[in-house]
C-alpha cells in the first residue's frame, strides 16, 4: 500500500511568468520537498494530482521533474511513486570504524540481511593482502547488510589462519570485536583502496538495483600493532545511497 503525504498548500503556476513551465515546475518541486515532512523520504503526490493542480500535463510535469530526478534528490520507482531521496548516510576515510560503528555515530543501526560463513581456499588476491605463503583454508564471512529497510552493502571478509577463528563464532555482533574477542589481537591500522564498478547479475540481485548501477568498492587490509595483516575485506556499496567522505589536510 502506498501512503502519499498531502500538500499543505496548492502549488500555483505563474501563467503570466517569462519563465517556462518546466522551470517553473522544477522551482516549486525544489521548494516542496525542502519541506521538514518530506525529509525522510516520504512519497510526493501522484503525477495525476501534481499535473491537475499545476493544470499542466503529465509530460509537462514529467519534464519540471526530470532535473530532481538527474541530481538525486527525487527517485521513481514504477508502481512505487515518485520518492524524496534521502540524503545518502557517509563513512570516513579520516579515521577508520567497523561499519556498525561508522553507522551508528549516525543514529542508524545496521542489519544482516544475509550471513555465510565457512572455510575456503584463498584466490590470489587474498593471499597477497594477508601474505599467505601457502594455501591452507581461510576463513570467509560474507554479509549482505543494510539499514533503514535497504540492502546497502555486500561485504566479504577473509580471516588471517594465525588467528584460529572457528566459523561456529556469533557474526552478526561487530567483526572486529569477534577478532579481538576470539584471538586477543586487536586491528589498529587499515589500507584501503577506493574504486568503482558496475553491478553484474549477483550484485544487483544482492542489492537489489538494476543490473549495470554503479557501485562503490572498498577493500581495506587491516593490520595489528606490528604490521601484520589480521583480515582482509571488499565492500561493494550502492552509491545511491551510500558515499565516502574524505577529510583531508594540506602537507
Amino acid at each position: 500500500m502506498i501512503i502519499e503525504t498531502p500538500l499543505e498548500a496548492p502549488l500555483r503556476i505563474d501563467r503570466r511568468s517569462g519563465l517556462p513551465l518546466h522551470a517553473q515546475i522544477d522551482a516549486l518541486l525544489r521548494d516542496l520537498i525542502r519541506q521538514p515532512k518530506y525529509a525522510g523520504g516520504s512519497l510526493l503526490p501522484d503525477e495525476v494530482s501534481l499535473a491537475r493542480q499545476l493544470g499542466v500535463s503529465r509530460s509537462t510535469l514529467r519534464a519540471g521533474m526530470q532535473k530532481l530526478i538527474y541530481e538525486g534528490l527525487v527517485e521513481r520507482r514504477q508502481g512505487h511513486g515518485t520518492r524524496v531521496a534521502k540524503p545518502p548516510l557517509q563513512s570516513g576515510v579520516a579515521e577508520w570504524h567497523s561499519l556498525t560503528g561508522e553507522m551508528r555515530s549516525q543514529g542508524v543501526e545496521v542489519r544482516n540481511y544475509a550471513l555465510a560463513v565457512g572455510f575456503v581456499d584463498p584466490d590470489e588476491e587474498v593471499q597477497n593482502a594477508l601474505q599467505l605463503k601457502n594455501d591452507r583454508p581461510v576463513l570467509r564471512v560474507r554479509r549482505l547488510r543494510g539499514w533503514l529497510d535497504e540492502r546497502i552493502v555486500l561485504t566479504v571478509s577473509w580471516m588471517h589462519p594465525r588467528l584460529g577463528i572457528g566459523k561456529d563464532r556469533d557474526f552478526n555482533v561487530p567483526l572486529y570485536d569477534v577478532i579481538e574477542a576470539a584471538s586477543g589481537v586487536k586491528p589498529v591500522r587499515s589500507l584501503e583502496d577506493i574504486t568503482a564498478c558496475l553491478a553484474d547479475d549477483e550484485l544487483a540481485t544482492a542489492l537489489d538495483v538494476r543490473s549495470g548501477s554503479a557501485l562503490l568498492v572498498r577493500k581495506r587490509t587491516t593490520l595489528d600493532g606490528n604490521d601484520e595483516p589480521v583480515e582482509y575485506n571488499v565492500n561493494w556499496y550502492r552509491s545511491d545511497i551510500h558515499s565516502l567522505r574524505m577529510d583531508l589536510r594540506r602537507g
